[in-house]
């Protein structure tokens, strides 16, 4: 799924998982909409042409349209994962353009199509929750956003990529099919960016070169989405394939953060506890 070519990635985008996500004519309508959430509410209307207006003044009340056309309110959960996806995408756009390695804008490139399919995918509800309610269980505080299980500041886990030793990453769960096929592309990717990196043996800290920085930044978005892509899995069937996407492009971030800085010559700088150097406390 992934390879590199003269000095650039090349990141193959699978097709939609299953019969109800978007077809081809979906695709091709969702990247002109620009947004899953603006192709939703097209979609819905039956009205998506390239001749649309960009204003459909459907969303004035609050509310929006997923595949399908359920309406839904603008604070749904299900909206609150494909408008942080989104703006996931919108962070690695900005990462991109202050990215001056081909190696790292082509794979950039890739990823932004798959987040703008994900997005797409999430805006198509499973058949079997059509009739939960819209608002019913929209984001809460203490549901949302509650952190992942920290080692450190910057990464997850004490085995982040970059890659020394460490657990295994989980497989990826789901039938082998195309959402299977993005998480294999994306493990390919860090892997080969691992080989390549020097062992890290330390938590690092977030920044470095401005491509270096940005990337760390959209990495932080991506853990936001995957935060909420796991609320939604608690509260409807599906979705553990964008929990899993999400994980593992989270893992290629950081991983192109840090060859970002290497390719520059920025070594990583490692996180020192409060007391032991690097200012000391707060």
């Amino acid at each position: 799924m992934v390879a590199p070519g003269a000095g650039a990635w090349s990141v193959a985008v699978p097709a939609a998982a299953n019969s109800a996500a978007p077809d081809a004519a979906d695709t091709a309508a969702l990247r002109a909409a620009g947004s899953p959430m603006r192709f939703a509410e097209q979609r819905g209307r039956g009205r998506y042409d390239r001749g649309m207006k960009l204003y459909t003044r459907r969303g004035d009340q609050g509310q929006t349209d997923l595949f399908g056309g359920r309406r839904v309110n603008k604070a749904d959960l299900r909206v609150e994962v494909y408008g942080t996806v989104d703006e996931l995408n919108c962070a690695v756009g900005l990462a991109a353009a202050g990215c001056r390695d081909e190696e790292l804008g082509g794979l950039m490139a890739s990823i932004q199509a798959m987040l703008l399919e994900l997005g797409a995918e999430l805006a198509n509800p499973p058949r079997q929750a059509a009739a939960t309610p819209g608002d019913a269980d929209a984001p809460g505080p203490g549901d949302v956003d509650a952190p992942p299980p920290a080692a450190g500041p910057g990464q997850s886990t004490p085995a982040a990529p970059g890659c020394p030793a460490g657990a295994p990453p989980a497989p990826a769960r789901g039938d082998g099919g195309p959402a299977a096929a993005r998480v294999t592309a994306l493990e390919r990717a860090i892997d080969s960016l691992c080989e390549r990196l020097p062992p890290l043996r330390h938590f690092i800290l977030p920044g470095g070169n401005e491509c270096a920085a940005r990337l760390h930044l959209a990495r932080a978005v991506c853990r936001r989405a995957e935060r909420l892509a796991v609320a939604l899995t608690r509260r409807e069937p599906g979705g553990d394939e964008a929990v899993v996407f999400l994980n593992r492009l989270s893992d290629l971030l950081f991983a192109m953060a840090r060859r970002a800085n290497h390719a520059a010559g920025i070594e990583d700088v490692p996180w020192t506890p409060p007391g032991r150097g690097h200012g000391g406390s707060p």
